[in-house]
């Protein structure tokens, strides 16, 4: 009995030991000059330093502006405060590398192995907690650790790491918050979602989605979800006072109600340049888009003018048409009519929301290869998208409420950047919980089926070496249900 209890925190300490050493062995050096990487490190430079959120690349004192969400750059200024090496960073670095012995700065890398290890262990936990099944636990917990295509920048700081850190933990609070009336523990699911929307702001209209459907379900349809508007109010007071409170911030510093700067406009039209393509290189991203051999499969068969405009480098393709094509407008507007730069994004905003709205069918159409461009981030995309799609139905048919509010981060991630981005697969990373998730679900669902239909499964399990996971998944689904009612009924009642 107590070989059946450890086993599966010796099969997780495995996969931590497994995961660090590939990760390690496979890295790259940290790119702190490209991407994200350079705003991401200038603003948390001038938080360690000066106390000042801006993003300025100059080691000076700037004023007080808007950047980036502020959820990494906080999270960077504290490991600034707390490793001396890293502290020791200047934006100067990021511009000129040559000035700054770079190796120096690897505890931002460190930092963001640490959240990839400890979002497999929390994804443990919370496959548990919806299964009662430690066998789908450690499904979900090697979906994340031993998922090294999706892991391998893991060195890079940006934000992605810790953004699927939070949803891990917005999930998991969610879980322990769920069938219960305590203010306590839903103010702890409010202040994660409150950090994730910070740390990605993507997540603000799932946010106001979620509250959307909860305030319906309070006082309009009646279900057996037991909704108190003094949890609903609690959520949405600590919700608004963290997202709210960041929000007043920047106004007072720009006069400009927003999460970020001028983010969404350039994102939107990075995907509105996808509506151009011609119909044979709509049937060519399909392959392009296709990890491993699809960009070598694509030039075989297809001229090099069709396939040229999918490198994200190409001076004319849709990517530098989108964000560099954006950023010319703006500049031409603001010469043109003298006008401040928050105002000429507006107006530019506007014209590629016309755009698309002119081209709809071409929108619709070309979502689906920009679609399918995001789940390749996943190693296991074969196995977990269809997990996500049955995990998703099955808790909806079956009403499981709890269950289907965990793959909806899933679902919207997935769909929210097919339609206002160019989808590219690391902006998937924040969907990858849910998907470990639905895997975890399915692989109970199933090992219920097999432990109905044959009595020797856990035995033959067990021999071939995997089955103390169906061990567990026997005892549970032979003596209770696969999880314990989710929702309503006496549950509601018993755990306030």
């Amino acid at each position: 009995m107590r070989l059946a209890r450890a086993w599966p925190f010796g099969a997780l300490l495995a996969m931590l030991v497994v995961s660090i050493a590939v990760n390690i062995a496979t890295s790259k050096d940290p790119n702190f000059t490209g991407g994200d990487a350079p705003d991401y490190l200038a603003t948390a430079y001038h938080l360690a330093h000066h106390h000042v959120y801006a993003r300025d690349a100059t080691g000076s004192e700037p004023q007080p502006g808007i950047g980036r969400e502020p959820g990494y750059p906080v999270f960077l200024a504290a490991l600034m405060r707390l490793d001396p090496g890293l502290g020791a960073f200047t934006p100067e670095c990021a511009s000129d590398a040559g000035k700054c012995d770079l190796s120096r700065f690897y505890g931002a890398s460190v930092a963001n192995l640490v959240l990839v290890e400890l979002s497999g262990v929390l994804l443990f936990l919370l496959a548990f907690k919806v299964t009662g099944n430690r066998g789908s636990g450690l499904v979900a917990a090697a979906y994340t650790l031993l998922n090294f295509h999706m892991n391998r920048f893991w060195q890079d700081p940006v934000s992605d790491r810790l953004a699927m850190f939070l949803v891990v933990v917005m999930m998991l609070t969610l879980s322990y918050a769920w069938g219960t009336r305590r203010t306590g523990r839903w103010s702890l699911f409010a202040a994660a979602l409150a950090a994730l929307t910070l740390t990605k702001a993507a997540f603000l209209p799932y946010s106001i989605l979620l509250g959307t459907c909860a305030t319906i379900t309070l006082f309009v349809r009646r279900t057996d979800i037991k909704i108190s508007p003094r949890v609903l109010g609690t959520i949405m007071f600590v919700y608004a006072l963290v997202v709210g409170g960041w929000l007043m911030r920047n106004f007072v510093a720009s006069g400009e109600l927003r999460i970020t700067d001028n983010r969404a406009g350039i994102v939107l039209s990075t995907r509105e340049v996808l509506d151009h393509m011609t119909p044979t290189q709509y049937a060519a991203s399909f392959v392009y888009w296709t990890r491993g051999p699809g960009p070598g499969l694509a030039r075989r068969l297809f001229a090099p003018e069709v396939i040229a405009p999918f490198g994200l480098d190409t001076p004319d393709g849709f990517f530098e048409l989108g964000q560099g094509g954006y950023n010319q407008r703006v500049e031409a507007l603001i010469k043109a009519e003298s006008t401040g730069f928050f105002d000429a994004s507006a107006k530019i905003d506007h014209e590629v929301l016309r755009s698309i709205l002119a081209h709809p069918l071409a929108y619709v159409a070309t979502t689906l290869p920009v679609l399918y461009r995001g789940i390749w981030i996943d190693e296991f995309a074969l196995v977990g998208i269809p997990a996500l799609i049955f995990a998703s139905w099955y808790a909806w048919r079956r009403r499981e409420i709890l269950r289907f509010v965990l793959m909806s981060v899933g679902i919207y991630n997935e769909l929210f950047h097919a339609l206002i981005s160019l989808n590219i697969p690391r902006y998937q990373i924040t969907a990858m919980p849910s998907v470990a998730v639905a895997a975890a679900i399915t692989f109970a669902l199933l090992a219920r089926r097999f432990s109905r239909n044959d009595g020797d499964f856990g035995h033959a399990a067990t021999a071939q070496g995997i089955a103390m996971a169906g061990r567990a998944a026997d005892a549970v689904a032979a003596r209770a249900p696969l999880a314990p009612p989710i929702v309503g009924g006496a549950q509601a009642h018993t755990a306030r």
